[in-house]
């Protein structure tokens, strides 16, 4: 293959490329994070092919090892542009419910033993939180977040809920819309074994409060939520956001990368909005 362009992508830990090769062929091309571990990969390998009758990735070639050692990865270029670059139509949104609720719904028959494992993004985990809270600078802001945090403790929305193998990031950056149509849901990083209301609670938490409903109309056409889901829902799409806002000023901190940040600021006035 000759590559005739090279574009950098955002990452928040693996080095990513767009590749258009002469013949016009697009691709994606993935350098893993350093350590990265092979069964990590296999999980995302396995899961898109268990999916590969849905606008997802689908591997082009083998999994290579570079000379230093770190996993190379080529994937196929899917068409679209991110939904957080267009504007939120009401079928685009609902379309994207019933998509990940599709989605969901095939992965309830998939496993793999690296879904379990250790995710800051498991909604499940998010009391890891606690321990980071001094990072958020401003006081009213890091009081919502605890507000939330203690709500999480306390009422416990996962312990009555179906659990399975999800996507985990559904965020408007990962998501490929071309006119009224979805078109691709890219980036499977962060798949884990969590809990299909949190993929859900996900995908609300990066739209404006007045779009979350269609959402999860679309999704609950193709994943119906049971009653302990449905109550458990508004919690969590608050707790992902106290998530996003304690990894976002924690990584500031340590990694000044425009991407670790892109949608805080946004994140940020959703929450307050909620807990108002």
């Amino acid at each position: 293959m000759v590559i005739a362009e090279t574009h950098r992508l955002n990452g928040e830990f693996d080095e990513n490329y767009h590749l258009i090769a002469a013949d016009r062929s697009e691709y994606v091309l993935k350098r893993m994070r350093e350590g990265c571990d092979r069964a990590f990969l296999d999980l995302q390998i396995r899961a898109l092919e268990h999916l590969k009758t849905f606008p997802v990735p689908k591997p082009a070639a083998p999994v290579e090892t570079a000379e230093d050692g770190r996993f190379k990865w080529l994937l196929h270029w899917l068409p679209g542009r991110p939904l957080a670059e267009v504007p939120h139509t009401q079928a685009i949104l609902v379309s994207l419910g019933r998509l990940l609720g599709r989605i969901d719904r095939a992965l309830a028959s998939f496993s793999h033993p690296a879904a379990h494992r250790e995710l800051k993004w498991d909604l499940a985990r998010a009391g890891w939180i606690e321990d980071y809270l001094d990072y958020i600078p401003d006081a009213r802001r890091r009081a919502m977040v605890h507000r939330v945090l203690d709500r999480f403790k306390r009422e416990k929305p996962l312990d009555q809920v179906r659990r399975s193998v999800i996507h985990g990031d559904a965020n408007p950056h990962n998501v490929l819309v071309e006119g009224e149509e979805i078109t691709g849901l890219i980036d499977f990083g962060d798949l884990h074994f969590g809990a299909p209301v949190s993929e859900l609670a996900v995908a609300c938490a990066y739209v404006l409060p007045e779009e979350m409903a269609a959402i999860r109309q679309g999704f609950e056409e193709s994943f119906p939520l049971t009653e302990n889901e449905q109550q458990a829902l508004p919690l969590l799409i608050l707790t992902r956001l106290a998530v996003s806002v304690t990894n976002s000023a924690y990584r500031k901190t340590q990694y000044p990368d425009p991407y670790v940040t892109v949608s805080e600021q946004q994140v940020s006035k959703t929450l307050e909005i909620l807990l108002c």
